[in-house]
This record gives C-alpha cells, structure tokens and sequence, in this order.
C-alpha cells in the first residue's frame, strides 16, 4: 500500500466521526471530506469536513441522496452549501470524535441547529420549554 492509499483509507475513516466545539456541545458529524492539491501533482490533501445534508445526499447518491440534498437546499439557512470546517479549526482528531477549537457560535456553524429550534421544535406543544 503506498503512503496516499493509506493516507486516503485513514482520512475515509474519519467519516460519520462525531464533532464537538470546544465546550463540548456536539455540532454534527463528518458527512463528507473536503481535498486540495497542490500544482505539483502532489498526493490530495485534506483541508475541511465537510456536514449537513448537503454534503450528506451526495455521498449517498441515487434517487434517495437527491431527495435529502434537494429538501436540505431548500430548507437549510447555508443553502446548498454544507458547513465548512477548516483542519485549521480542529484541535484533536480520533476515531471517535474531533474536537474544535472555538465554540460553534464563533466558528458559524451553529445555524442549522438554531433554524431547526425555532421553525421546528419550537412550533411544536411544549417546544418553547
């Protein structure tokens, strides 16, 4: 196996790995993985996790993870982009969860959360508790 297959088969296992902001509150999981290359033609590089259902559709593909992109472009806050978290976010990666370094507020990455509390659970009897 050479160095970039081992590199691509570690980076595939962070997927699905919980993330926490740096107070603890969990913010999402990894959806998908973002890559840069360099002009080179260097081995990619891992630059971002990428989450939400935006990025989640597509790594399912077919009719179902269109159906999930489409109906997240339409009601997430983002659009149809995913949230973004750069590896420059990330304090501590292991197989079980990624921690950030500043809190979900400070990093942006807490909107869908927010949309979610007040068009969906709030709504709802007894959702203002």
């Amino acid at each position: 196996m050479t160095e970039w297959e081992w590199e691509a088969s570690a980076a595939s296992q962070l997927l699905d790995v919980q993330i926490y902001s740096a107070s603890g509150e969990p913010v999402g999981k990894v959806d998908d993985l973002e890559f840069s290359t360099t002009e080179r033609n260097e081995a990619p590089v891992l630059t971002a996790f990428l989450c939400g259902p935006t990025a989640f559709g597509p790594r399912i593909g077919g009719l179902l993870g269109l159906g999930v992109w489409a109906a997240a472009r339409r009601l997430s806050p983002t659009g149809a982009s995913p949230v973004r978290i750069p590896l420059s976010e990330v304090k501590r990666i292991n197989r079980r969860e990624i921690r950030l370094r500043e809190s979900a507020q400070v990093l942006g990455i807490h909107r869908g959360t927010e949309w979610t509390r007040e068009h969906v659970i709030r709504p709802l009897s007894g959702g203002s508790r």
